[in-house]
This record gives C-alpha cells, sequence and structure tokens, in this order.
C-alpha cells in the first residue's frame, strides 16, 4: 500500500514541479519531460511490477504522469501545445525505435560474446 501512497506523491510532486519550472523556463520544459516520460515509459515497460493489488508493467507509473503534463499544457498554455507535445512524444519513440535497433544488428565486440 505504501508504494500506491508513494506513487500518487511522486505524481504529484513531478507535475507540480514541472509546472512551476515551466512558467519560469516557458512551454518546453513540459514538452521536455513529456518526451522523456514517453521514452522511459517504453524502455521498462518490459519490467512487471507488483504495484498494491495489482500487478503491472512498470511503465505505467511513469506513462501516467504524461497525462498530467499533458493536461498542464492544455489548460495552462493551450491544445495546440498539448499536440505538439504528443507530436514530438512520438519523435522521441521513433528515434529510440531506431537507435535501438541500429544497436542490435551492430556485431558484438569479440571479448564480449
Amino acid at each position: 500500500m505504501i508504494e500506491v501512497i508513494v506513487w500518487i506523491l511522486l505524481t504529484l510532486a513531478i507535475g507540480s514541479i514541472s509546472a512551476v519550472i515551466a512558467k519560469r523556463y516557458g512551454v518546453e520544459y513540459i514538452i521536455g519531460m513529456f518526451a522523456c516520460f514517453t521514452v522511459v515509459a517504453n524502455i521498462i515497460a518490459s519490467k512487471i511490477v507488483v504495484f498494491g493489488p495489482f500487478t503491472v508493467p512498470a511503465a505505467v507509473l511513469v506513462y501516467s504522469t504524461t497525462f498530467l503534463l499533458t493536461d498542464f499544457l492544455s489548460e495552462l498554455y493551450s491544445e495546440k501545445e498539448a499536440i505538439k507535445a504528443v507530436f514530438i512524444g512520438f519523435l522521441s519513440n521513433v528515434v529510440l525505435v531506431i537507435s535501438v535497433w541500429v544497436a542490435v544488428q551492430w556485431q558484438a565486440a569479440p571479448f564480449w560474446q
């Protein structure tokens, strides 16, 4: 049960801190955090964890924060900024997939095999 409380507090803290920093440094900060969270969620999605009474992918914890960030974008700035964040998050995931594919295709060093 403590994990659920920690998750709720972390999600609210990340969202609140992002809103405060974005007010000072601009909307690009929230867009960058959104892209970061979508990429991290895809990387850790294969890890299965016990979260309270549920067994879920670890990415649920990170990905759920993206909903809060897009809500901040649409409420504090505009729907156009939220759509921009989703598009940049998508492009970030495309870059991740291509980078991982290239890394997997490379032949490993002889001492690593």
